[in-house]
């Protein structure tokens, strides 16, 4: 018998019941635009459908089916992607400790400053190796063990890996570190929820070892945008205030179709089909990667510490996406100054990664010799308050080109990925503004700068 989410609702669909509450749409299919919208799913915490903020029947069974996928002492679902799960997981390990240290990635999204300025917290930065192509590597398990004996006052350390590009940190080693300082590791792994599962790919998060791990399983597993899984393991994380935190960031209308995505992905991950098809994709990836690493002018990233599901093509930035999408009708996830990035996902098979390959091939077949690209300067900018106090102060905008020797008061950065390149309370200077206007000129998607001029504190 299927007990899924998704059945019970297409089920409960077809029952001629009246639906006296939440949402307006009453699940009526005569509005103009209700044929690719799924109003008949669409319900509110009726009876037999259990609450996902506090969940006692199937939501408890679905999520103890994902724990025990990865490996993780409990699963909590998230509808408000893993932004959300991100904020409530450092507010949750954070509570009582306000102005407590966080050593953390400076290669982190966005949602981990919000969550880290939101706690009032101090940031401690562990910096990162920088290839040729201006991307971050990997963390350095010694950088952290020394940053955590400067800092005894660390309350919690924060990576992200696999990176946006796919780079992976040594996140076993990197928690055994803070373990022994008795400090609990939460890993960002909102691009590698593929990781560990079945033995196809390599060891993720949660089996190497982490506290908290936090993926988007819509990002690579076939799951609706905005569904995400926070994971808890170990003694050191309070996990009874995390869960609360998960209420509070939270919508406290979560959807019944996202949810019913995530219970039905992760019901067929568990089974034989989903296995022979996770194994399938990466099968497909082994052989697409193989065919691209004999390209002539562009460069197919690889690394003993990448994610092979990423397809990261250095050599060549917008413009070739820009051809990709006009010639072949080919969308990448990303396109930066010197490389760009093809995802795969579990929706890929070898017709799919053949297409793209043969198109790749084709244009590098076409370019006369290697792009000379232009390299960014990836430095930490010097921080005179803490993004909090930073955020509290009048600010105004002055243009980009004024901006050396003024503090920020807003968030920098590209995006896709959005990771700052500067944050509150840091001080601007000309390598911040050289790159910014080398992105800007290279048609990148810069947030944070407004018609040339950039929020800075007033003096």
């Amino acid at each position: 018998m299927d007990n899924s989410l998704l059945s019970k609702l297409a089920a409960y669909a077809k029952e001629d019941h009246l639906p006296m509450h939440m949402p307006g749409h009453k699940r009526c299919g005569e509005f103009p635009y209700s044929a690719p919208l799924p109003f008949q799913l669409d319900i509110t915490e009726i009876y037999g459908f259990d609450d996902l903020n506090h969940p006692s029947e199937l939501f408890s069974e679905s999520q103890s089916l994902a724990a025990s996928l990865w490996g993780s002492d409990e699963c909590i679902y998230s509808v408000n992607g893993s932004s959300g799960a991100v904020l409530a997981a450092i507010r949750g390990t954070l509570v009582g400790k306000k102005g407590g240290k966080v050593l953390m990635s400076r290669g982190c999204h966005k949602s981990v400053y919000n969550g880290v300025e939101l706690c009032g917290a101090v940031p401690v930065y562990l910096s990162h190796r920088v290839n040729s192509y201006g991307f971050f590597g990997e963390v350095s398990p010694d950088e952290v063990g020394e940053k955590i004996r400067e800092n005894p006052d660390t309350s919690l350390v924060i990576i992200t890996s696999p990176t946006y590009e796919g780079v992976m940190s040594d996140v076993r080693k990197i928690a055994q570190i803070c373990h022994s300082a008795g400090v609990p590791l939460m890993v960002d792994e909102a691009h590698g929820a593929h990781l560990s599962l079945h033995g196809v790919f390599p060891e993720g998060a949660v089996a190497s070892g982490a506290d908290i791990a936090v993926q988007s399983i819509h990002k690579t597993l076939p799951s609706l945008t905005q569904t995400a899984l926070l994971h808890l393991s170990g003694s050191i994380v309070r996990k009874s205030e995390v869960r609360r935190q998960m209420g509070v960031f939270q919508t406290t209308s979560p959807s019944y179709i996202l949810s019913a995505s995530i219970d039905a992905a992760v019901r067929y991950l568990a089974s034989d089909k989903g296995k022979l098809r996770l194994r399938k994709w990466y099968e497909a990836v082994r052989c697409a990667r193989e065919r691209l690493s004999h390209m002539t002018n562009l460069t197919l990233f690889q690394s003993e510490c990448c994610d092979v599901s990423k397809l990261v093509i250095c050599g060549a930035g917008v413009e070739l996406s820009d051809h990709l999408r006009r010639k072949y009708k080919i969308e990448l996830e990303m396109a930066s100054l010197s490389y760009v990035i093809a995802m795969t996902g579990m929706g890929d098979n070898s017709e799919t990664l053949d297409r793209f390959t043969r198109s790749l091939l084709a244009v590098d077949g076409i370019l006369n010799e290697k792009a000379s690209c232009p390299q960014l300067t990836l430095k930490v900018p010097r921080q005179v308050m803490i993004p909090t106090s930073a955020m509290e102060l009048d600010s105004e905008y002055i243009p980009l080109c004024d901006a050396s020797g003024r503090i920020a008061a807003d968030y920098v950065y590209a995006y896709p990925p959005g990771v700052p390149m500067i944050i509150p309370g840091e001080l601007c200077d000309s390598d911040l503004i050289s790159s910014i206007e080398a992105l800007k000129s290279g048609n990148v998607s810069i947030k944070g700068i407004k018609s040339g001029k950039i929020k800075v504190i007033k003096e």
